[in-house]
């Protein structure tokens, strides 16, 4: 597996999903050990819950995705164990970037329409991801104890010159796990401008409940790369932060970016003139690891700023 850098630096930006005046050339090569590897499980919406998270909208790689996972459990239910062999060789269930994998409870590997055919037959319960994340096994332990649910590690991404994170959805049928996983997209700056009136209109009508909402991962509020912060302009402190929930009660107003800006308090400074506005800065992207050119659209309501920032994968100069 790939090796990366890292350092205690490295682990606390990767857990602020900022960046400091550390030099750009020495920045844009290293991808944080741990921060954004977690570990998600799949559920149901409770009927009672507010409109907005039952009206969550799903990225169309993942409605992709679910849809392939689907047609695979009913084939594997249909044909039995035995079936899971077909995803090796059957293109009904490859979909372009998309492909099936199953794995047996024991930790074979029974068949896969992607990378890890080589591994067809195999024992992959102790295969890592570039940052020791041994998630087969993780899949075999969520699908022992649930039966379905999602696991995220770092992989190998085609479309990009690093390894980023991949999400997989699984489900058990009898003694054989099926699974899909995709590379969530970026979220546009449409996206990121929805979120944030979405954010505000929650905070005017549900203000506590808001807060926890913005950090819940598996929320309306956290997408793609999108995610919105929250600051008290008073005190300069995190109130919510969609990517980093453990910045909450820290000086925001501290926080510099790789050119030395400090861009929060620009955003603070701003809202408190003119109540609302954007700002271009330097900033991690939770899901690349890399400093990207980040746009956020902020507004004040009360004492509150409330922010949401979509990346351009162009790269840093």
């Amino acid at each position: 597996m790939l090796k990366h850098t890292t350092s205690n630096f490295w682990l606390a930006l990767a857990a602020a999903g900022g960046l400091t005046t550390m030099p750009l050339a020495g920045a844009q090569s290293v991808m944080p050990a741990v921060g954004y590897v977690q570990l998600a499980q799949a559920g149901s919406v409770d009927p009672d819950a507010p409109e907005v998270v039952r009206q969550r909208v799903h990225s169309p790689a993942e409605k992709r995705a679910r849809a392939l996972l689907e047609r695979a459990e009913q084939y594997v239910r249909s044909h039995g164990p035995e079936g899971a062999r077909d995803f090796s060789r059957l293109p009904e269930f490859i979909d372009r970037d998309l492909y099936v994998f199953a794995l047996g409870m024991d930790g074979t590997l029974l068949g896969s329409g992607g990378w890890s055919a080589s591994l067809v037959g195999q024992d992959v319960k102790d295969e890592t991801d570039s940052h020791g994340d041994r998630f087969f096994e993780r899949m075999i332990v969520l699908a022992r104890e649930q039966g379905r649910g999602q696991v995220q590690y770092y992989w190998y991404n085609p479309a990009s010159p690093i390894e980023t994170r991949k999400v997989t959805n699984f489900v058990r049928v009898g003694d054989v796990i099926v699974a899909v996983g995709y590379f969530p997209e970026r979220g546009t700056r449409t996206e990121a401008k929805a979120m944030l009136r979405d954010a505000l209109r929650e905070l005017e009508l549900r203000p506590v409940e808001a807060l926890s909402s913005f950090q819940d991962p598996d929320g309306p509020f956290k997408h793609d790369d999108l995610y919105v912060f929250v600051v008290d302009t008073q005190t300069g402190k995190f109130v919510a932060h969609g990517a980093s929930p453990g910045l909450v009660g820290s000086n925001a107003f501290e926080l510099l970016d790789a050119s030395g800006r400090n861009p929060v308090r620009e955003m603070a400074e701003t809202a408190d003139r003119y109540g609302h506005g954007t700002l271009d800065y330097l900033w991690i992207n939770p899901i690349t690891g890399r400093i990207e050119s980040k746009r956020t659209y902020f507004r004040k309501q009360g004492n509150l700023l409330v922010a949401v920032g979509s990346y351009d994968p162009a790269p840093v100069s």
